[in-house]
């Protein structure tokens, strides 16, 4: 007789899986996972905060899948919390950090923030940690994972703020805030999308191309045609083709 629980079988219990069929076998778990701290997700990383190293032993490999999955959990508690149905910076809600929630969970989420933030308003980076209640120290901390150094307070970090989005040679900006140029290109996608929406405002042809290729079906010689009789300005077809490939990935 048949079930409709379990393998099918009324005699089987319901957990029997004899109706199951492996066609690809996994192969030996050895073979799927050789490495339980390289392989796992922040396993050095947990390693090296919590202090476990060789020799394992059951105990210590016990306690360190238990601060693994309570790291996991951590991790992506509250991941998205930055809404982006929202007009105002006064609208975003502050950063909320659980109780003894570890140092790079606390940074990932002011990355998010800040970069969701600067997105999508033209408030000051200063005006951005200050509504979300963040220090400058700790901000920079979190943007650099610790590698900016000491002595980050709002008047050096509104310098960095404002050299962004005024000066185009990274090396320049280097030189004024007497920092590495590697450090000033690790920032710069902070302010990417901010220094576009300057750009478009000193180029109202870039904008109107940029609003065509965002938001219209238009063919590239029609865009071209478009702003050229609007604004005077000629762009190539290679140029509108770029922006759009751009902008999908943008979306993904």
């Amino acid at each position: 007789m048949e079930s409709p629980f379990g393998c099918g079988i009324l005699e089987h219990d319901e957990s029997c899986l004899c109706d199951v069929i492996i066609t690809k076998p996994l192969p030996p778990l050895n073979e799927c996972f050789r490495d339980a701290v390289e392989e796992s997700f922040m396993g050095s990383k947990l390693c090296q905060i919590r202090g476990y190293s060789a020799p394992w032993t059951n105990s210590k490999m016990l306690d360190y899948f238990e601060d693994m999955t309570t790291f996991w959990d951590a991790f992506h508690y509250e991941q998205k919390v930055f809404t982006t149905d929202v007009d105002t910076l006064e609208e975003v809600e502050e950063i909320v950090f659980q109780q003894d929630e570890p140092a790079f969970t606390k940074w990932n989420k002011i990355r998010d923030a800040i970069q969701t933030n600067m997105d999508r308003f033209d408030a000051s980076l200063i005006e951005i940690i200050q509504h979300l209640s963040l220090e400058p120290q700790e901000t920079m901390n979190a943007l650099t994972t610790n590698k900016c150094g000491d002595g980050w307070d709002y008047e050096r970090v509104d310098k960095l703020d404002k050299l962004f989005m005024t000066e185009k040679n990274m090396a320049e900006i280097s030189r004024q805030m007497n920092i590495s140029i590697g450090f000033i290109k690790g920032l710069v996608k902070y302010w990417e999308k901010r220094r576009n929406r300057q750009g478009n405002l000193n180029n109202p042809a870039r904008a109107l191309l940029h609003e065509l290729c965002r938001n219209t079906d238009l063919t590239c010689t029609e865009i071209i045609d478009k702003v050229k009789s609007e604004t005077g300005h000629l762009y190539t077809k290679s140029a509108i083709s770029k922006y759009r490939i751009r902008f999908k990935k943008s979306l993904q």
